[in-house]
């Protein structure tokens, strides 16, 4: 079984590596090298105590007898090998009983490639290191590698960093070389190390945080049958894990993107063990260097513990999915909190959860969707916690406001929670990974400088609506009008545009009362049309939903369908409707939220 420990760098001096002919030879450009130099260097800069470290990426080895074979890492170990060999040419005669320290590399089937580091440990005792450099270049003729190599030490040599010339930037990072680590990451006898090496390199597959932190924990189980036990168990949250629905339950749209999902099961332990994770972006190593310094060194029976309590999160996680009304308010509680981490919002409140009884837990997570909406802060729509004050602040939020979304979504989640029907969740997954639009119910009258298309779509529209049946004894001639506008090419639209406003009775309302949420497809499939043909595309939505992966919010379709009592006709969105919706938002949001009201 594969083997995975933190290592620093220092005790990798005095080891013989062997890199095999199938990999390829020394590559590293100058840009490797410098990026290289740079990290170590602001590393040594910026370390403030003894539990800094800077990692390096997996080494990946086999033992052959007295050899590591470098199944991967060989571009990384060759290119600080050069960098500790020109640290002692620089520095050694102006520090006393300065060792040169050193791990041996030989290159299978290139031979004089490898010779060229003994040409160098013999040159680096004598010469300077701008004469090192002189007395190299006629070796970049032999081969790419040796081209590549010299380039390198041209490179280091050269290296400024800070006002800190080459010499002096090298005794800065070697003042922190105990503080360099690897990932040491041994293969056992039975894995193949061409397989390995090709699973690595084709497409240049990394080794993931989990796969890492795994070996880490198996390898701490010396019992046979505790081992398998979790191997199991680890593949059962993984499969748990890769539900889309679960998934982006627990994640943020904007952290929808670990290599392997079980990561961030990590992270979150991390997180309430307070364990401090460097920013996974700039290091994809981070999550496995926090869990492996816990980890080592610790009898099994403590692994065991950490295993469990890193089962305990998942579990919770998972009751939380299950359960209808954690699903939708944490559900909720990730998406609106941005600029929380989702991680820290999950943690703090497992804390609370596991030292809760349920109605408690349940108080808290409605106090905190409460304090995103409720407030006298300029990012909060509504001030007070009040039915009367929530209805009168909803005519003031329009479609420019940035919490328009977040107060449809809280509504579409509210209605849902207080049906309780478990029949229909919404889906977090489609909301995170489509583009959502906020919908006007009646559409816009085309004004200005929109173009004649626009208008026309318009026009045809309510020409649709008039035409079947809708009473236009005030204004008989207006469907005569209406084609003859539109075969004149939209002359006189702005006078029949009033005429159509007026007859049906709509305003151009901009307020939340004419705004829907909905996905950006079904949104631009409307166009510019009336009310009854957006009504006729929702159902047509909903009775092919089961094959499309679409969805309607049930805010949206209450709309759409006028589910209201006050509702006397399905032709036109009017004012009628646009109260009897006010009311409904007001109504499930206060509702959802604990608020009790007079049925």
């Amino acid at each position: 079984m594969a083997t995975v420990t933190l290592k620093p760098i220092n005790e990798l001096f005095d080891e013989s590596f062997f890199v095999p002919s199938y990999q390829r030879g020394y590559r590293w450009t100058n840009v490797q090298v410098e990026e290289l130099l740079e990290d170590l260097f602001d590393f040594a800069e910026s370390k403030r105590d003894d539990n800094d470290y800077y990692c390096l990426q997996p080494i990946i080895v086999k033992k052959k007898g007295n050899y590591w074979e470098l199944v991967d890492g060989q571009q990384r170990l060759t290119a600080f090998w050069l960098i500790s060999a020109l640290y002692y040419c620089s520095n050694r005669k102006d520090e006393i009983d300065l060792e040169y320290r050193k791990y041996k590399l030989k290159y299978e089937e290139k031979s004089v490639f490898t010779e060229l580091f003994s040409k160098i440990e013999n040159l680096i005792e004598t010469e300077t290191m701008p004469s090192l450099v002189n007395l190299m270049e006629d070796e970049k003729e032999y081969s790419i590698d040796s081209r590549n190599l010299v380039e390198s030490i041209k490179c280091i040599a050269m290296f400024t960093r800070k006002n800190k010339r080459p010499r002096g930037v090298l005794a800065k990072i070697f003042e922190v070389v105990n503080d360099i680590q690897v990932i040491w990451y041994v293969l056992d006898d039975e894995e193949d190390t061409i397989q390995t090496f090709t699973n690595i390199n084709a497409n240049k597959i990394e080794l993931t945080n989990a796969e890492l932190i795994k070996a880490v924990l198996l390898s701490a189980c010396l019992d046979d049958n505790r081992r398998q036990n979790m191997a199991l168990q680890w593949e059962d949250i993984e499969k748990g894990l890769n539900s889309d629905s679960f998934w982006n339950f627990i994640v943020d749209k904007k952290r929808n993107d670990y290599s392997t999902r079980i990561d961030y099961l990590f992270e979150i332990w991390c997180a309430k063990a307070g364990l401090d994770v460097q920013n996974t972006n700039d290091d994809r190593h981070a999550i496995f260097r926090t869990v492996s310094s816990l980890l080592q060194n610790q009898e099994e029976e403590k692994v065991i513990e950490i295993w469990r309590d890193i089962q305990n999160v998942y579990e919770t996680l998972q009751d939380w999915y299950d359960d209808y009304f954690y699903y939708h308010t944490i559900g909720l509680l990730i998406i609106i909190n941005e600029k929380e981490k989702d991680v820290n919002i999950i943690n703090s409140l497992y804390k609370i959860y596991a030292t809760s009884d349920k109605n408690s837990f349940r108080r808290e997570i409605l106090t905190r969707i409460k304090n995103r909406f409720f407030g006298s802060t300029k990012g909060t729509p509504f001030e007070e916690f009040a039915l009367e004050q929530i209805r009168n602040s909803l005519g003031d939020i329009s479609a420019g406001d940035v919490y328009v979304r977040n107060v449809l979504l809280l509504y579409n989640i509210a209605m849902l929670v207080n049906a309780n029907n478990k029949y229909e969740r919404f889906p977090f997954e489609l909301y995170k990974n489509e583009t959502w639009d906020i919908e006007h119910i009646n559409p816009q009258t085309p004004k200005g400088d929109v173009s004649a298309d626009e208008k026309e779509t318009w026009l045809k529209s309510y020409l649709e609506v008039l035409n079947n049946g809708y009473d236009i004894a005030s204004d008989p001639d207006i469907i005569k009008d209406i084609e003859v506008c539109i075969d004149s090419r939209m002359v006189d639209f702005e006078l029949l545009a009033n005429r159509i406003v007026d007859l049906l009775g709509i305003t151009d309302n901009n307020s939340i009362t004419n705004l829907v949420l909905l996905d950006s497809s079904t949104n631009r499939g409307y166009k510019n049309a009336c009310f009854v043909d957006k009504r006729r595309k929702v159902i047509e939505v909903e009775r092919r939903k089961n094959k499309e992966e679409k969805y309607v919010p049930i805010g949206t379709k209450w709309v759409f369908l006028k589910g209201y009592e006050n509702s006397l006709q399905l032709v036109v969105w009017g004012a009628v409707d646009m109260q009897d919706y006010s009311n409904d938002i007001a109504n499930n949001i206060y509702k959802m939220l604990g608020g009790l009201i007079d049925e």
